[in-house]
C-alpha cells in the first residue's frame, strides 16, 4: 500500500509570555493513498495542528512529514512546497470564514481555478462542474456567502479544493455546525467523492458517530500524542485507552 504522507517524531509547540503548549508531542502517523482516516479527541487534543502541519499551512517545530513525491513538509524550501501545496488541501471548520463576505461564489473560486492553469474561457465551465459534483448548481456562482446555507458553504468548499485536483483532503470539523440532516448529506458526499477521486481523507471530528460513517481507520489523539489506532469499528466498540473510552462513552444513547 503506498504511503502518501508519513509523520515520524512531529513536534509543535505555542509560545507565548505566560507559558508554552505542547500542541503535538511526538507524532508518528501513516496516511495511506486513497484511504480515509477519522482523527479523534476532545477539544484542545491538536487535532487541528496536525491538519495544518500535513497541508503545509504550518511548520513543526522538530521532525519529518514525508510526502509520496519525496519531499518532507517540515524542512523543504518554500518553491518545494508551493508546488505541492494546491495537491493538499483544508476544508475548515467554520464555512463563512472561509470565503469573503463581500465577493459573489464565483469570484473566490475564479482564482483557485486561475492558478491551476485553466484558460479563461473555460473557468465557468469548470466552476460549475466542481459545483455539479458536490451537489450544488451555476445558479450558486452568483450568490454571496450570506445567500448560502452553512452546509451549502461547506459544499462550496469542498468544490474549491476539487478545482485543485487534489491527493489529500483534511476535513476539520466540517459538519459540527450543522444540522444531523446536513451531517449525513455531508459525510455521504464526501464519501462518494472519494469513491470518484481517490484522494486521501483525514476527517477531524470529536463525533465518533461521523468517524464511523466516513473513515476506514481511527486514530485517537490525547494531550498531543496519538494513543490509539485501529479499523473504525475495532476502535469504536472496544477501545482500548482512556481516551477513547471518554469519547465512547460520550456518544448519545437513546432509551425509549
Amino acid at each position: 500500500m503506498t504511503v502518501m504522507l508519513s509523520l515520524r517524531d512531529v513536534r509543535k509547540a505555542y509560545r507565548s509570555a505566560s507559558r508554552d503548549v505542547n500542541a503535538l508531542d511526538g507524532v508518528d502517523l501513516d496516511l495511506p493513498s486513497d484511504h480515509a482516516l477519522a482523527l479523534v479527541g476532545e477539544s484542545g487534543c491538536g487535532k487541528t495542528t496536525l491538519g495544518e502541519l500535513t497541508v503545509g499551512l504550518q511548520r513543526p517545530d522538530a521532525g519529518q512529514i514525508m510526502h509520496a513525491s519525496g519531499v518532507d513538509l517540515a524542512n523543504c524550501r518554500p518553491r518545494s512546497l508551493r508546488s505541492l501545496r494546491p495537491r493538499l488541501q483544508m476544508v475548515f471548520q467554520n464555512p463563512f470564514a472561509s470565503f469573503a463576505p463581500h465577493l459573489r461564489l464565483h469570484q473566490s473560486l475564479a482564482p483557485v481555478a486561475r492558478r491551476q492553469g485553466i484558460a479563461q474561457p473555460m473557468i465557468i465551465s469548470a466552476l460549475v462542474d466542481s459545483l455539479e459534483q458536490v451537489g450544488l448548481s451555476a445558479a450558486h456562482l452568483d450568490r454571496y456567502p450570506a445567500q448560502l446555507s452553512g452546509g451549502q458553504l461547506q459544499r462550496a468548499s469542498l468544490a474549491r479544493a476539487l478545482l485543485c485536483d487534489p491527493q489529500y483532503i483534511v476535513a476539520d470539523e466540517i459538519s459540527s455546525a450543522l444540522d444531523v440532516a446536513a451531517q449525513d448529506e455531508l459525510t455521504r458526499l464526501l464519501g462518494r467523492l472519494r469513491a470518484q477521486r481517490h484522494f486521501t481523507l483525514l476527517f477531524i471530528t470529536h463525533d465518533l458517530g461521523l468517524a464511523r460513517q466516513v473513515a476506514d481507520d481511527v486514530c485517537v489523539m490525547d494531550a498531543g500524542r496519538i494513543v490509539e489506532r485501529g479499523r473504525a469499528d475495532q476502535v469504536l466498540d472496544d477501545p482500548q485507552t482512556r481516551a477513547a473510552k471518554r469519547l465512547v462513552d460520550a456518544i448519545p444513547r437513546f432509551r425509549y
